[in-house]
């Protein structure tokens, strides 16, 4: 599965790709990319909620590399999409499928997907890279009049 986010500090949204690679040496988790003090931070709010969620962390290297490394990277909902890549590269996986995907939402140490705001300009970006699915908080769904789904 190949993750995306939106790039919400540009001003025509666009997408920012979310690479993982894990290496066998001591477990430490690092963000490159230029990401901004609120992104870096993202980091203890993802191995929390990945964990409080009932998953393991991958006991490894995890380097997440923001994919244009040349823009700085704003924004907690950016939280989810590094979330999901971290539990798509772990080892053991299945074959990645070529689904492409775009995640906007910001994870709580609790592992809730609670909202990031930007909603439109998350949905158009998505639009816009040809994204097969976007999943943002239900939260943030309900806030805007959608209905609450069965499956939250």
């Amino acid at each position: 599965m190949n993750i995306f986010s939106p790039l919400n500090s540009e001003p025509q949204p666009s997408l920012q790709q979310i690479e993982i690679a894990t290496f066998f040496q001591l477990p430490s988790f690092h963000l490159i990319g230029l990401p901004s003090p609120e992104v870096a931070e993202a980091k203890e709010r993802v191995r929390s909620a990945v964990e409080a969620s009932g998953f393991e962390f991958p006991k490894r290297k995890v380097v997440i590399n923001l994919s244009p490394a040349s823009i700085r990277k704003r924004g907690v909902g950016i939280d989810l999409a590094i979330a999901l890549a971290v539990l798509n590269g772990a080892p053991n996986q299945e074959q990645p499928s070529r689904k492409r995907i775009a995640a906007w939402g910001e994870l709580g140490l609790d592992g809730r997907v609670k909202p990031a705001g930007q909603l439109t300009r998350s949905v158009f970006a998505a639009w816009k890279g040809g994204m097969s699915d976007i999943l943002v908080s239900a939260e943030e769904l309900e806030s805007r009049g959608y209905p609450k789904s069965e499956h939250d």
